[in-house]
């Protein structure tokens, strides 16, 4: 199945949850922000969500500074 992340095509075996996408990503769930098709997704639905055949994705870490 076909996915966009980041504007980068990516191709995973099934539909996946948020959750499991971003482990397999390696990436850490406290520390980012995730919207699938333009609509932010809640932390709290990130391990129920699905992520489906041609999604787009978008994981953003915050950044500080200033």
């Amino acid at each position: 199945m076909a996915i966009i992340i980041n504007g980068e095509r990516k191709t995973i075996e099934t539909p996946i949850n948020i959750t499991d996408l971003l482990e397999i990503l390696n990436i850490s769930v406290k520390l980012v922000a995730v919207a699938i098709n333009g609509e932010i997704i809640p932390k709290t639905f990130f391990s129920t969500k699905l992520v489906l055949e041609n999604d787009k994705v978008e994981i953003v870490n915050p950044v500080g500074g200033g």
